[in-house]
Order: C-alpha cells, then sequence, then structure tokens
C-alpha cells in the first residue's frame, strides 16, 4: 500500500478497512483541511465519491444514499463550523436509524484554544446523536499506529450497522502535509498495521448472538482449537451450565476469579484453569497458543496478559 507520508497513512488504512466493512458511498465537502481524507477516499475505485459544497446539503445526501443502500455511507468536512453544520442529518440518522460513519477534519491539540481559524470544541460534537464517538489522535507513526486505526475503523461498521443503526463520529486531527508529498517511512509499508488482514478480510468482524445453543455447539464441534473466557456474572446457574459445555466439549475455560467458576466441584467436572494469567505472561507459551474460536461469557476479565493475548 502507498502509504504516502505520516499524515496519509493511517487514513489511507482506515478507508482500507471501510472497504472491506463494504462501504460503497462517500459524500464529501471541499475543504483544506479534510484534503488528506478526501485524497484517501478518492484514490479508492472501489468507494462512489460524491462532492458536495454545503455540509448541510450533503449531510442529507449521505443520508439519503445510506437510507436506499442499506449500507454505511461516508461523509467528511472540514474543521470548524463546517463540522456542526452536519448535526441535522446526524440527528435525522440517529431517529431513523440509518448508518453514517462522520469524519470531521479537525485542528492538531497545538492548534486549539490559541486563536487558530476554524477551530471549535469537536470532542463529542454530536452528543448522543451518536452511537459511538472517538478521536482518532495523533500517535507517531508506526505499525501500532495504523492497527489502531484499523481497529477503528471496524468498530465503526459495526457500531453503525449493530442491532441498533446508526450514526457514528470520528474526530480527525490532522497535521501538516496535508498533501500527498511523499515520505520515506521506511519498512512501514509491509507492516501488518499497513496491510491488514490476509485476503481482503476486516480487521474485526462482531458478531450477532445467537439464542439457539445449537449454534454455540456447531461453532464449537467446528473448531479446531476453541476457549471459554468466563468473566465476572451474575446470572444464577451459567456456572454450572459453562462447566457442562467444557466438559461434554473439552474446551478449556479460563475462569477469571468472579466468574464463580473457580470452585473445587467445577474444577473437579470441567478443564478450568485459574492461572492462565501466569502463563500467559510466558512468550514461549502465548506463541504455542492460537485459538481458532474464543467464547467469552460475562465481563473480560481484568488480566492485562489476557487481554493482550485476545
Amino acid at each position: 500500500m502507498d502509504l504516502t507520508n505520516e499524515t496519509f497513512a493511517p487514513l489511507r488504512v482506515l478507508i482500507d478497512e471501510f472497504v472491506r466493512g463494504g462501504v460503497e458511498h462517500a459524500v464529501v465537502c471541499p475543504g483544506s483541511r479534510n484534503a488528506p481524507i478526501s485524497y484517501a477516499l478518492a484514490d479508492r475505485s472501489e468507494i462512489k465519491s460524491w462532492s458536495v459544497l454545503d455540509e448541510r446539503q450533503a449531510g442529507f445526501f449521505a443520508l439519503g444514499i445510506a437510507k436506499s443502500t442499506g449500507r454505511p455511507v461516508v461523509v467528511t468536512c472540514t474543521s470548524g463550523t463546517a463540522a456542526a453544520n452536519l448535526h441535522p442529518a446526524v440527528i435525522e440518522a440517529d431517529h431513523a436509524g440509518v448508518s453514517l460513519i462522520v469524519l470531521t477534519a479537525d485542528r492538531p491539540p497545538e492548534l486549539r484554544d490559541v486563536g487558530a481559524g476554524q477551530a471549535i470544541d469537536q470532542i463529542k460534537l454530536y452528543g448522543s446523536s451518536v452511537r459511538w464517538f472517538v478521536e482518532a489522535g495523533n500517535h507517531p507513526i508506526c505499525d501500532q499506529t495504523l492497527r489502531h486505526f484499523r481497529a477503528t475503523a471496524a468498530r465503526a461498521v459495526a457500531e453503525a450497522t449493530a442491532a441498533d443503526p446508526g450514526p457514528v463520529h470520528i474526530n480527525l486531527p490532522l497535521r501538516e502535509p496535508l498533501r500527498p508529498v511523499h515520505q520515506e517511512l521506511g519498512d512501514l509499508a509491509g507492516s501488518l498495521g499497513a496491510l491488514g488482514r490476509s485476503s481482503g478480510e476486516p480487521w474485526s468482524v462482531v458478531a450477532r448472538a445467537q439464542p439457539q445453543a445449537e449454534d454455540l455447539h456447531a461453532a464449537i464441534s467446528a473448531a479446531k482449537h476453541p476457549v471459554i473466557v468466563a468473566g465476572e456474572q451474575h446470572q444464577p446457574g451459567l456456572a454450572q451450565a459453562i462447566t457442562d459445555l467444557a466438559s461434554a466439549t473439552g474446551v478449556p475455560v479460563f475462569a477469571d476469579a468472579l466468574s464463580q467458576l473457580r470452585r473445587k466441584d467445577l474444577a473437579a467436572q470441567a478443564p478450568i484453569i485459574a492461572a492462565y494469567d501466569l502463563i500467559l505472561r510466558s512468550k514461549p507459551a502465548r506463541s504455542q497458543l492460537a485459538p481458532d474460536l474464543i467464547v467469552c461469557v460475562g465481563q473480560l476479565p481484568t488480566s492485562k496478559p489476557l487481554r493482550q493475548w485476545l
């Protein structure tokens, strides 16, 4: 992938992840600060970019495309009050359950509250009208930064198209250069963050919960190396149900201290692992543990090694 420079690289992987998530249309309001976003969108043939001068019109135009196609649509504008003019369409998308992905360009932190032009407070600008808001940040360019932007894009698509669909808002503080001036970025172009998952797969996907137990059993049966991660939960009888499932299938259970599974009578029935924290601190052990299915029950355990492994 042609990353171009430090400003464009995160945006190019962000847009690439949108493509993988099924985005086919983008509405662009011309501007200076959002020029890198516009370039990144225009460079992808999979996305039809529409140029609309007025932000209020652009918001409702994007809303119409999303309604007619049933797919999430990106709309982007420059910094300042331009972003506020998208608010009416965001509210409409909220109440109508329409998937919009709003990308607002912003001044970087050093140009806020110093009298710079086209600068307003864009943090949570649309309040409770969006399903999710995130400030993407200005991290030093590296593989981890690109992975962060892929994860951000994947979550944006997931939040916008969830069971309760609606708009999401990503605020993008951008520094110079705002033009596609090429810059030497070393080996970054060959990193996983730059290339993304193999075979064009999204960085992450959301599996919708299924009410039938047969679906979970089928998924576990089809997996070669499944694992169950059990966190804090308060449903009576669930600990025994997890134990019965693990006993019947042989799937190991990583049991948090608050999961109600660290009991002697349950441990005698199924492969319940309480010392996973120590195991996952070992690099050789982590490299050997590569599950192809993870079933999470209850809240995510607080173990840092476990979270990093997941």
